[in-house]
């Protein structure tokens, strides 16, 4: 009987269809700004009972997503033998506490992983090391207090209140459907971390501070190998909006920052750290692509199945071996990004000719 074949598109997991969903469908209508040309309505309430309107809302939001994660917490405790994210970082803060050389292989029962987190994936943990606090809590903390940021700065513009109460509850929207649909993220894993430095990315970048500027990018450039693609879309964005100097000027802070923080204290003590991690990530790559050894015979790799990439696509349709599928899955993926990087730019430009400026919220997204 001849195999049915599916749509590309099709969705292939119930994180396909509704996880990814759920993360697009709410945070797409942040960048959303009403018609400056409406006219102007007076408001509702007086500014300060908008603020505490909008805090009670802010507050009752973080408290509902609060008893949301909580219990996931419960559900997955921190075990190497369900995922080593945590434990690595759990390793390389006891190092760096202890005075001992960070980066160097890390043990486990049975395995062995070479250290590839660059310093922002691991370095704010030492705060609840310290504490001594679950790390997952450090994630949750960094997303309250970066929405509570972006809350305020709305509120702070005079935005209509309707968008700003709209925008306070997408974001906890948006993580509370993640955190039904998939809730081993938040167990395993500590994203928020990520989403709180592109959040203070997008709050820094038109800034009239390059330092500040600078701030913002270190994060996300010492804790993303990918983000380095999109550094120099950034730094040129930089350059149309606020000319070379400036531009220049948060180039020099940013690689300060990255030297204080990773290449002094880190790489030049051990120059092969990052080749060594280039490889291991290499390695780990071709084991997502394939069926793990506690699958079912013929299911498709656990990791493609989950629906958050394109990846399965290639995996089903492209012909060819596993290397020749992964390498067409890279190829596409870096000229979308490319060609992503190049219309980004070509719209910011047009949007400054026009004498416009983009938003915090377009900025993020």
């Amino acid at each position: 009987m001849e195999k049915p074949v599916r749509p590309l598109l099709e969705p292939r997991s119930l994180a396909d269809r509704r996880t990814v969903g759920c993360r697009g469908g709410p945070l797409a209508l942040f960048p959303y700004r009403p018609c400056p040309r409406a006219p102007a309505k007076a408001p509702i309430l007086p500014f300060w009972g908008q603020c505490l309107a909008i805090a009670v809302l802010f507050l009752a939001c973080c408290t509902f997503v609060l008893f949301q994660i909580w219990p996931v917490f419960d559900e997955f405790p921190i075990d190497p033998l369900q995922s080593d994210v945590i434990p690595s970082m759990e390793i390389y803060v006891k190092r760096l506490l202890g005075g001992e050389k960070v980066y160097r292989t890390l043990h486990f029962p049975g395995w062995d992983v070479e250290p590839t987190y660059f310093t922002m994936n691991w370095l704010p943990y030492v705060v609840p090391e310290l504490l001594k606090i679950d790390y997952r809590w450090l994630p949750l903390g960094i997303f309250y207090g970066m929405t509570g940021i972006f809350v305020g700065r709305m509120l702070w513009q005079r935005r209509p209140i309707g968008e700003v109460a709209l925008k306070t509850v997408l974001p906890f929207l948006a993580l509370w459907l993640l955190i039904r649909e998939d809730r081993h993220i938040f167990g395993h894993s500590v994203e928020l971390t990520a989403v709180g430095f592109y959040l203070f990315l997008a709050l820094t970048l038109f800034h009239r501070r390059t330092w500040l500027m600078a701030l913002g990018i270190v994060p996300c450039l010492l804790s993303r190998y990918a983000f380095t693609f999109w550094l120099p879309a950034y730094f040129a964005m930089i350059w149309i909006a606020k000319g070379f100097g400036p531009a220049f000027r948060t180039g020099l802070y940013t690689l300060l920052g990255v030297v204080l923080l990773y290449i002094i204290p880190f790489w030049m003590k051990d120059p092969g750290i990052l080749t060594r991690g280039l490889d291991y990530y290499e390695k780990t790559a071709i084991g997502q692509w394939q069926t793990q050894p506690w699958q079912e015979p013929g299911q498709k790799p656990f990791h493609l199945n989950r629906g958050l990439s394109f990846s399965l696509v290639f995996f089903d349709y492209w012909p060819g071996a596993l290397e020749d599928k992964i390498a067409a899955a890279r190829k596409v993926q870096f000229w979308v990004c490319l060609i992503a990087a190049a219309g980004m730019l070509i719209g910011f430009y047009f949007w400054k000719k026009e004498g416009s400026s983009p938003s915090t919220s377009a900025s993020l997204v």
